[in-house]
């Protein structure tokens, strides 16, 4: 067959009849066939065909299995990391097609968080997948499981040595597959601040109303709530007789309007992370000097079926291409996989959040003008080309789920769902703000060198800003060519989509994105000032078309919420053919807006409300084109 084939690969330039060569016996009628085709259709045609219908070679991955084996199904190895150098391995020898991990059901506890590079490319036309076999559910966690639990009145206790020894603390505990909340106070809703203290950030008084209890304040925090963010800070003391909760680190990022009572005079806040909390199933404590971590169990748990798992890592899976020369990686695929228990510490300095999880760096503050960071991903790309992340399951994170961040071309984030995620659920592009490296980075001044081509498809997104409500569903940043469609939003505590991402008029990298189809309601559930699409920036060529959103409550702080919210030098943005309902306030606003182009949107308002909100800016800065208003 070897030799027929080779008469297949030659140039047809004389008449295929004669070159025909039939082989003799019944045994070789493939062959035949085979060469007929050839010499019919040409070389391409029937070598693509044979390319793509031949199966993938696959190296298998089992929790049974063992690193030192082959990888075959009757040997599986036992680890992704053990499967991943046998990919090497196998490229290294010269294996140019496709090749498949199949990761067998079962759960795969990390070490270390699982690192691709350069070395993991897929040779050229050809991807290298890590997927879920069908119908079984695979894994990766960053956690441990808790066990050595007793009980100790109406609670199970545990004593964990490591963070008796102060190598390990964590604020996520989850329970039989659930998020566990960290003993609280009030158990629902908010307290609110009766007066700011002295310097409006380090103290403030509590109603009387309220009773804040005699906490003992070694481990207890403050949960403050601005309009857009939060703070997270250390409790110093509460002094009951003045009613006074003084901190042990400032409230709000350095800019004046974060300081308490800005916004509002009687801002929210909670109380956590202090034994007397302890009253409610479902809750849970961990005291870092003794090492004791208390859980109430909920209705039905024992001690003998209690499944409990806190988060270890920081990271599951990077993908990071080689900065130095701009080098990315390509082809890479993660199919169907889970991906649970990932970590986040805030700073010692106390967490002083801004929108869409970037934060104030306090360690940097005195050394930048612009000390912002951006929380970490679960997992996350940079310098990523040609990358997929399909039918996965992201659940029970720390931070934010999944960033496509520092130059990443034409890679597709498909089906999945992201659900129970402490931050943002999916970042594309990257914030200003990062120290660039202008040669492979993005940034306002290096337009060109941003992530672009990006599709984001048909996921589901929900439950984010677990942790930090200022979170979003999709944060879409300094980014081009971005497609963002038919995804489902819903039960998130800020906004769906936000996109853009400067403050200031004139020309950044944000451009020729797409946001179509989508479906988002339930959100802007606890901070206000945003809405179910938020823009900023300006952002040429972008469309804004055919999404539904619906069930947008008022604003619980000062500043609406809205449908779709263009906030600060939004402009030269196409919006086409949205469906905005039960929108307590206006269904559009603008602020410092100009030159958008609005076209048959389909507003339903409260008769009371306008339709459109204009702040610092007109509505004749806008074109209005065959819009419908209807009364709801």
């Amino acid at each position: 067959m070897r030799c027929i084939l080779k008469f297949c690969r030659q140039p047809r330039t004389e008449s295929p009849g004669r070159f025909l060569i039939v082989p003799n016996g019944t045994k070789d009628r493939i062959s035949t066939i085979l060469l007929i085709l050839c010499l019919q259709f040409g070389v391409r045609g029937i070598s693509s065909a044979a390319e793509t219908s031949a199966p993938p070679p696959n190296i298998h991955v089992s929790p049974e299995g063992d690193d030192a084996n082959p990888g075959t199904t009757d040997a599986p190895v036992r680890t992704i990391a053990g499967s991943q150098q046998l990919v090497r391995k196998a490229r290294k020898a010269g294996q140019s097609g496709n090749l498949t991990v199949a990761i067998h059901g079962g759960e795969y506890f990390l070490d270390q968080p699982l690192q691709f590079d350069i070395e993991d490319s897929a040779p050229t036309g050809s991807t290298t997948t890590y997927a879920a076999m069908p119908g079984e559910r695979v894994l990766v966690s960053g956690g441990q499981r808790i066990e050595g639990w007793r009980r100790e009145g109406s609670a199970m206790v545990t004593t964990i040595a490591a963070v008796r020894e102060g190598k390990w603390f964590f604020r996520e505990l989850f329970v039989n597959d659930q998020r566990a909340v960290r003993a609280r106070a009030p158990n629902q809703g908010f307290y609110r601040v009766s007066a700011p203290g002295p310097d409006r950030r380090t103290s403030f008084q509590f109603r009387t109303e309220d009773a804040v209890p005699n906490l003992s304040t070694e481990n207890a925090e403050v949960v403050f709530f601005h309009d857009w963010s939060t703070s997270q800070v250390r409790v110093k003391s509460i002094v009951g007789t003045q009613r006074t909760i003084f901190l042990a680190a400032p409230i709000g990022r350095a800019m004046p309007h974060y300081e308490i009572g800005h916004f509002q005079p009687h801002p929210r806040y909670y109380l956590e992370n202090a034994p007397e909390l302890l009253d409610q199933p479902g809750e849970w404590y961990l005291d870092r000097t003794t090492g004791n971590l208390s859980y109430f169990p909920r209705a039905g748990e024992e001690l003998e079926s209690l499944v409990a798992t806190a988060p270890r890592l920081g990271s599951l899976l990077t993908v990071r291409g080689n900065r130095s020369d701009c080098r990315r990686v390509i082809g890479l695929e993660f199919k169907g996989i889970t991906f649970s228990h990932c970590s986040w510490e805030i700073p010692s300095e106390g967490l002083a959040m801004g929108q869409a999880s970037l934060y104030e760096d306090r360690t940097r503050a005195k050394s930048s003008k612009s000390p912002q960071a951006f929380l970490p991903a679960a997992v996350s790309f940079d310098l990523a080309e040609r990358c997929v992340v399909e039918n996965c399951r992201f659940e029970h994170l720390g931070a934010s789920a999944l960033q496509f961040r520092e130059t990443c071309l034409h890679n597709r984030v498909e089906g999945n769902l992201f659900t129970d995620v402490g931050a943002n659920g999916i970042d594309i592009g990257e914030s200003a703000t990062r120290p660039l490296n202008r040669r492979c980075r993005s940034s306002l001044s290096a337009p060109n060198a941003v992530s672009r081509g990006n599709v984001v498809r048909n996921n589901v997104v929900e439950k984010c800003g677990a942790l930090y409500p200022s979170g979003v569903g999709i944060w879409v940043a300094i980014a081009a060519e971005t497609v963002i469609e038919n995804n489902t939003l819903r039960q998130l505590p800020y906004a769906g989509i936000s996109i853009g991402w400067s403050w200031k008029d004139g020309a950044t990298g944000c451009r020729d994105n797409r946001v179509r189809g989508n479906h988002i309601h339930h959100v802007m559930q606890v901070l206000s000032d945003a809405g179910a699409i938020y823009t900023l920036g300006n952002q040429p060529g972008t469309v804004i078309a055919n999404n539904r959103i619906h069930h947008i409550p008022p604003n619980v702080g000062r500043a609406e919420s809205n449908g779709i919210f263009f906030d600060e030098a939004s402009a030269f943005l196409q919006v086409v053919g949205n469906e905005i309902s039960d929108v307590a306030r206006s269904p559009m606003r603008f602020h410092n807006a100009h030159d958008i182009s609005l076209q048959e949107n389909k507003l339903e308002c409260p008769p009371d409300i306008a339709p459109w909100k204009f702040q610092g800016c007109r509505q004749s800065m806008m074109e209005f084109i065959d819009n419908k208003i209807l009364s709801q």
